[in-house]
């Protein structure tokens, strides 16, 4: 199951989490994404007012507290993609994480509407 060094197991390998890195496209592409995670987390919270004017997003508190619940959810997404025994998984919440987002434009699309 684990790998052993003079009889001593990591956590990790004790607990069977798999290392990413057999599928080296994979990887790239779960380090990019994270990459971008941690950009986009980082903007959307240092940043809030500028990222609000670039996507046309209001200034109501409820869409200051979604932006930031999004930015923090990046953070997240973020280090699970760039912890490479996680790569995997962060990728699912990844997308998991867009739906979501779309989700959120499309409500808010509709009540902009009146809908």
């Amino acid at each position: 199951m684990g790998r052993t060094t003079m009889g001593v197991r990591s956590v990790t390998d004790s607990l069977g989490i798999e290392r990413a890195g057999q599928d080296r496209g994979s990887e790239g592409l779960a380090r990019f994404l994270g990459w971008l995670s941690l950009g986009l987390g980082v903007a959307a919270l240092a940043r809030r007012e500028q990222v609000s004017r670039l996507t046309g997003v209001d200034d109501s508190p409820t869409a200051r507290r979604v932006l930031a619940a999004a930015g923090v959810r990046e953070l997240g997404h973020a280090a699970a993609l760039l912890i490479p025994r996680r790569a995997r998984w962060g990728a699912w919440t990844r997308v998991a994480g867009d739906v979501l987002d779309l989700a959120a434009a499309g409500q808010a699309m509709k009540t902009r509407r009146g809908e």
